[in-house]
């Protein structure tokens, strides 16, 4: 059936019978209509029809949702769908028997990334529970705002077509590490691509010798040479998937990063991340861990997510143990550096997907001690 799903600051709900009016009006508002519709006011006869179509896909767990605020679940802000992409089909072939999502929310949310939020949240649900291999979704070419939320959640550009008012612009979205979202909403924080103008920042937070004492890749002193390799790699255009800045309150406070494995370890990440001092203490870090774990699992290949930590950074592990990362092992003596040899402890949370598993054999204890 279909399920209610939650975002960090929204929650989307299958839509009912109730829900007529709401979207009657949200489908005749000129800026909505101007796209969704291809500016045509529908009748109430047809909004009450396309409602019906979209219930009656809930026992295959797709449909229609009504997407409102977490603290205030009864006013709706627009709605969200999974639907057949068989209209969509029509204009580009190549989308036949997918399933293509759509969000649609009322002027007054715009601009304050609901809608990517909401777009997440149904990737989530398509990949996870659905096990859908691919998501598609169609934008008309003008419709500038919606092409730069399906880039930011992560689809891939398929093609151009026409369409019935304008050109259309179709994407495919299929979980990997090669779609991953740019823009993610935290509690507190976003994650967002690092820009050219982070440079001040990103030398205030990362010039810090406490926090590069806990990182392989982090110099000290941190200059504005460090800041400039760094930007030069992480603010690329298009940006490098799989790496944030940590955003708090519009400054790039930090970074997470995920980095997919090679050859036998194309099945699993490593994550990395780092916090200015200003911001620690308050949760933020494994927040962001979460969140960017739940993006990496939104990919059914992946067996494994894990993290190497220095001996002493009893922080960091702490961090991990709360964002569900168990201690797997400790690696002794595996690094050094300005002249002391210390241990690495490895933090790691592995699945199963489903294929044949061959584990490392117990040892035996009959042989000789």
């Amino acid at each position: 059936m279909q399920p209610t799903l939650a975002a960090t600051r929204l929650v989307l709900r299958p839509a009912d019978a109730s829900d007529l009016d709401a979207l009657w009006a949200l489908w005749t508002d000129p800026a909505v209509r101007r796209y969704l519709w291809d500016d045509r006011a529908i009748a109430r006869d047809e909004a009450a029809s396309t409602l019906d179509e979209c219930l009656a896909l809930a026992p295959q767990g797709i449909g229609l949702w009504m997407v409102a605020p977490r603290d205030a679940p009864g006013r709706a802000l627009g709605c969200a769908g999974l639907l057949p992409a068989s209209t969509a089909a029509e204009h580009e072939p190549r989308l036949a028997g997918m399933t293509e999502a759509l969000v649609a929310l009322a002027p007054d949310a715009w601009g304050l990334g609901h809608a990517t939020e909401a777009l997440l949240a149904l990737q989530a649900h398509a990949a996870r529970t659905l096990r859908l291999p691919r998501l598609a979704a169609v934008a008309d070419v003008p419709n500038v705002a919606s092409d730069r939320m399906l880039r930011r959640a992560g689809f891939a550009v398929l093609g151009e077509t026409t369409g019935p008012r304008h050109p259309l612009r179709t994407y495919v979205w299929t979980p990997g590490a090669a779609s991953l979202p740019t823009h993610v909403q935290g509690d507190g924080f976003r994650l967002r691509p690092w820009r050219r103008d982070d440079h001040a920042a990103l030398r205030r937070h990362a010039d810090d010798p406490d926090v590069a004492r806990n990182l392989r890749l982090l110099p000290h002193p941190y200059d504005d040479a460090a800041a400039d390799a760094w930007l030069a790699y992480a603010a690329a255009d298009p940006p490098p998937p799989g790496v944030w800045a940590i955003d708090v309150a519009g400054e790039a406070a930090g970074c997470v990063a995920l980095e997919r494995g090679t050859d036998v370890g194309a099945s699993s990440y490593e994550v990395g991340y780092w916090l200015g001092r200003a911001h620690w203490g308050r949760g933020l870090a494994t927040a962001a861990l979460r969140l960017v774990t739940d993006l990496a699992e939104l990919d059914p290949t992946v067996t494994r997510i894990h993290a190497g930590v220095f001996a002493w950074n009893a922080a960091s592990m702490r961090v991990l143990e709360k964002a569900g990362y168990p201690r797997e092992a400790v690696l002794v003596r595996a690094g050094s550096r300005d002249g002391i040899v210390f241990d690495r402890v490895v933090h790691a949370r592995t699945r199963d997907t489903g294929l044949p598993y061959e584990t490392f054999p117990a040892p035996s204890h009959t042989g000789r001690r």
